[in-house]
């Protein structure tokens, strides 16, 4: 008997509901915040100098006023060792006690709460014991009745508010302790509808046998304790910073105190709706479970009003109903019978959730940053992309079961990750990575690949869960649903690793090219090998693939759904779907999953395109004739071959995707990704041969590119190829779906797909093979990266020596990727003097030459050279350190700056001399030198004073 889609009730117990993780995010969203903006107004509080935290990026000829991140990002890589000592003296990190103890002091205020309101909520004199009004202990015997049938191992505690004239009751206190309270006016239902009466009862259990009530009041608790820890004063703080700001920073510092109350206000939006959609979803969870243990349909028959008239007022209904905790009758009348709300994907939880992600990885970076850790930073986004994934992933794979239930249309998934997208987007808009101290950020546009991430996530994901769903012949679909959210959880993980370390920058106005990011930096004759199209692709994707979790991350993308494809197609009705619809039978609609062998043609094809490609790419290249084009010939070279495995791909990608319906984006994946397996295949065999790679290879030895690693451009090509291909194949489905709906062509018979099926032993022998050499490639594309080492620039993604950006030619270059204004070379130059400049000219320097001086005037002439050495170590050393800090952000004050060290280095050289050779006449000479050296420093702080007052900035 196959029932038909309306008449169809899908147990929503089928798989589990999620809402605990929205809990659990919120909970994590509200300590986040606590470390960050709490720590952060402690440290600003504990700042020795001014400029808020960022005076040695001014120091360092940086500028976070313009929003130049480039310029900023060069200023602290090309002077990192005076950049970092210059943040460990006057900006240090606050003790990581002191930064703990505000989470800690929430916690606590939250714990007090949670134990205290309830105890306060049913203290004597408000609330009476049900002894007191149930003479007859008939309600007693009730409840206890009830608690059995809810399956509650222990009676609540019953209390009663004769002061409540409502209807209904409320539970108190803790899952392990609840206290039911019943209203006054529920007492007096008791007897005119006890139908009614039964039904609240049943509903209050049902929260308590949910577990509802803990994560409730916990909730409540940890928000309230938010307010009183941080939010207010927090806004205190602000105001006051806020009307602080001196006149001649209010243009380039309003975009950031405005973001600031900004980020509190959304904080405090953001906990309610979350926390209030959560809520009204328990509550039909509740009603469902009332309903199920007998209560009476009836009792939920309350009138209600209908909509207003008039589209505005309509729309303010709307938007009051999302801040109401309980969801409006009709809405909870109609989930008795479908709870198809149950189910769906709604857009204010994923929007809601991308923003809490932004703000918890944002705001948990400080933490990583702090710890100086690479597992800080892993850790960040695992648990931002877990707390996600336990949200989106649970709603799509929800909402998937339902449709194929119930024999409904499978949604694509792709709206609900557009919403989450932009979520993110405006998380990111907030809490200000990449505006600083702009309204808005310098290449806008380049969220909306935050946006566009999302949806081909959600896309992946949904293709995911209902290939799995339709093949899985499992009782229970848990082990399928925990595999598709650990592998939505790495993609994810990978997605904010990047966008986090790269995405930002760019969206801040990095160039998006190695070759723009070395000129900016002034590394211009290394710049030249970047600027073909293919060597900027390859720079970019070596870039990315460097990351830990990137390849682990592509290699999900296409195992997973073949792993799928290994099962088969079930032939019967599992056992899951059986139970989650009572019994019935499900009928056999939709599209079909298409067989492997549809794959396996277009990797066959797509890897003899690729060797095609591949060996027009060699014989159209040809070697150079000078050494001195070495570099950006093997970077040009690799870059076309680069192009050809991509091309490769996309054609099959764009083949295997045709035909294959709903599951287009899971087949270009596994086509694509195979297709460069086939070709990355092709150039090593090639590789044995002298006539056509092994040329290269040598070239590639003679650049110092690892020589230990035996064939380097399959060492090279190989992850940069598996992302390319990751990135076309969804592109190309994209593409090919949107042409198949304009065209809006008849799907092929999912039975027949079924009947022409691979059958299963060749099937799992194919399908493994294919899973084998992806786990394989991934291993081996790990080691190849692994074996670089940590010491290269990641904006270089590891390419060769010769064509890194070498620290030793960028001593001498500028940190400056344009000219910066009057006002900010005045903030410069006075921060560089107030940073560590006035401490080595007026506190080191001119007190040990007037030292040095007095020493040699009492002893007229006879001095001890015990008692000089010490004079020419401190000469010496202060021109080591002079040399080792920022350079002058002044083109005059440099050059000042730079004969002040050389002479003060010369004076400490001819000072030792003379002690060691006890020569009086190199003890005047030094004399000579300390005294032009000294006016060498009168000269600079002249300057430097002469450029504070130009800009009235003192």
């Amino acid at each position: 008997m196959t029932t038909t889609p309306s008449r169809i009730r899908v147990d929503e117990r089928v798989m589990g509901a999620g809402t605990t993780v929205r809990f659990v995010l919120l909970m994590v969203l509200l300590v986040v915040s606590c470390w960050n903006v709490m720590g952060g107004i402690t440290r600003r509080a504990a700042l020795r100098t001014g400029f808020d935290h960022y005076g040695c990026l001014f120091a360092a000829g940086g500028d976070p006023f313009d929003g130049d991140v480039a310029r900023d990002v060069v200023a602290m890589d090309l002077q990192g060792p005076a950049y970092q000592a210059c943040l460990d003296r006057y900006e240090p990190p606050l003790a990581w006690w002191v930064t703990l103890s505000w989470p800690v002091l929430l916690v606590a205020v939250a714990w007090a709460l949670f134990r205290g309101v309830p105890a306060w909520r049913t203290r004597r004199g408000r609330v009476v014991p049900l002894a007191a009004v149930d003479s007859d202990g008939g309600i007693l015997r009730l409840v206890e009745e009830l608690a059995t049938v809810a399956g509650l191992t222990r009676v609540p505690r019953v209390v009663v508010d004769p002061a409540a004239a409502s209807t209904g009751a409320v539970v108190l206190g803790s899952d392990r302790r609840p206290t039911v309270c019943l209203h006054g006016g529920l007492l007096a239902r008791r007897h005119t509808d006890p139908e009614g009466f039964r039904a609240v009862l049943l509903h209050e259990l049902a929260h308590i046998r949910n577990r509802d009530v803990t994560l409730t009041y916990v909730t409540l608790a940890v928000w309230w304790a938010f307010v009183a820890v941080v939010l207010l004063p927090a806004l205190v703080v602000h105001i006051k910073s806020t009307l602080g700001i001196a006149p001649q920073f209010r243009a380039v510092q309003v975009p950031s105190a405005v973001r600031g109350f900004g980020l509190l206000g959304l904080l405090v939006v953001l906990v309610h709706l979350a926390r209030a959609d959560v809520l009204r979803s328990r509550e039909i969870y509740a009603d469902r479970a009332a309903v199920r243990w007998g209560a009476d349909p009836r009792g939920w028959a309350v009138a209600t009003p209908g909509p207003p008239p008039g589209v505005w007022r309509r729309a303010v209904a709307s938007l009051a109903e999302l801040w109401r905790t309980h969801p409006r009758w009709d809405l909870r009348r109609k989930s008795l019978d479908d709870p198809v709300v149950l189910f769906g994907v709604q857009a204010l939880p994923l929007f809601l959730t991308g923003t809490a992600a932004t703000l918890i990885n944002s705001q948990a970076g400080e933490a990583a940053f702090a710890a100086n850790a690479q597992w800080a930073n892993h850790a960040r986004v695992l648990v931002s992309a877990a707390l996600v994934v336990g949200v989106l992933g649970v709603a799509l794979w929800r909402g998937v079961a339902h449709a194929v239930l119930t024999s409904r249309r499978v949604p694509s998934g792709v709206r609900a990750g557009l919403w989450l997208g932009v979520g993110m987007a405006v998380g990111e808009l907030v809490v200000g990575d990449v505006t600083s101290f702009t309204w808005l950020p310098a290449r806008p546009w380049v969220l909306l690949l935050a946006v566009l991430a999302g949806g081909a996530f959600a896309w992946w994901a949904t293709q995911c869960a209902h290939l799995w769903i339709r093949l899985w012949p499992g009782r229970t679909i848990r082990p399928a649903m925990l595999l598709g959210l650990a592998a939505m959880c790495l993609v994810l993980s990978a997605w904010f690793e990047w966008w986090q370390a790269s995405g930002t920058l760019y969206a801040g106005g990095a160039p998006f090219d190695t070759g723009g990011f070395l000129q900016t930096s002034g590394l211009a004759s290394i710049a030249d090998a970047y600027r073909s199209l293919p060597a900027k692709v390859l720079a970019e994707l070596s870039a990315v693939a460097g990351r830990p979790l990137a390849l682990p991350a592509v290699a999900a993308l296409w195992i997973v759904p073949l792993l799928a494809w290994a099962v088969g197609p079930s032939r019967t009705v599992p056992g899951w779907m059986r139970d989650a619809i009572g019994g019935g039978a499900v009928a056999a609609r939709g599209e079909g999953v298409p067989p492997p062998r549809r794959v396996l043609l277009a990797v066959l094809l797509g890897g003899a395109s690729a060797c095609a490609a591949l060996v027009g790419a060699m014989a159209f290249l040809s070697t150079p004739r000078s050494g001195a084009d070495l570099p950006a010939f093997v970077v040009t070279y690799c870059g076309w071959l680069l192009v050809a495995l991509g091309t490769a791909a996309a054609v099959a990608a764009a083949v295997a995707s045709a035909p294959a319906g709903r599951y287009r984006l899971l087949v270009a994946l596994v086509a694509a990704e195979a297709a460069v397996l086939a070709g990355c295949a092709g150039t090593f065999t090639l590789a044995s041969f002298d006539g056509c790679v092994q040329p290269l290879n040598t070239l590639v030895h003679t650049c110092g590119w690892h020589p230990d690693v035996p064939w380097p451009l399959f060492r090279l090509l190989l992850a940069p190829a598996l992302l390319l291909g990751a990135a076309l194949a969804a592109v190309v489905a994209a593409a090919v779906s949107v042409a198949a709906r304009a065209v809006r062509r008849r799907p092929a018979s999912p039975d027949a797909a079924v009947r022409r099926a691979t059958p299963p032993v060749r099937r799992a022998v194919a399908v493994g093979l294919l899973c084998a050499v992806a786990v394989g490639s991934t291993v081996a594309a790990g080691v190849f990266r692994a074996g670089e080492g940590h010491d290269r620039d990641d904006r270089a993604g590891g390419l060769p020596p010769a064509v890194s950006p070498g620290r030793g030619e960028a001593a001498g270059g500028s940190a400056a990727g344009r000219p910066v204004s009057a006002r900010t070379r005045e903030i410069q130059v006075l921060s560089w003097y107030t940073y560590g400049g006035a401490e080595l000219l007026r506190k080191r320097f001119m007190p040990r030459v007037t030292g040095f001086f007095d020493l040699l005037t009492k002893g007229r002439g006879e001095v001890s050279g015990s008692l000089v050495r010490p004079f020419c170590e401190d000469f010496a050393r202060i021109a080591r350190d002079a040399d080792a800090f920022f350079r002058v952000p002044d083109a005059r004050a440099a050059g000042l700056w730079k004969e002040f060290t050389a002479e003060v280095g010369k004076s400490g050289r001819t000072c030792g001399q003379a002690v060691e050779r006890s020569n009086g006449r190199l003890l005047e000479q030094t004399m000579d030198e300390l005294v032009g050296a000294a006016r060498l420093a009168q000269a600079v702080t002249a300057r430097v004073k002469a450029t504070a007052e130009e800009g009235d900035i003192r």
